[in-house]
């Protein structure tokens, strides 16, 4: 199965994507800043794909978490 790492800040908009993807088979894992990405990046827990808004209160969806 594949593992999506959606970031969003929105509450709303998060919860139905969420519920899109999930509703597509993903399992999805959720984040509503770029703090919170990292912390599960860096989980062992492997991630397939993210999907991120541009935008984050901290920092940019394009931003690099190494």
């Amino acid at each position: 199965m594949t593992d999506i790492l959606l970031v969003e800040p929105d509450d709303d908009f998060r919860l139905f994507l969420q519920l899109a993807i999930a509703g597509a088979g993903y399992h999805t894992r959720i984040a509503g800043s770029f703090a919170e990405a990292s912390e599960i990046l860096s989980d062992s827990v492997p991630i397939d794909v993210v999907v991120t808004a541009a935008k984050l209160p901290d920092g940019s969806g394009s931003r690099s978490c190494d």
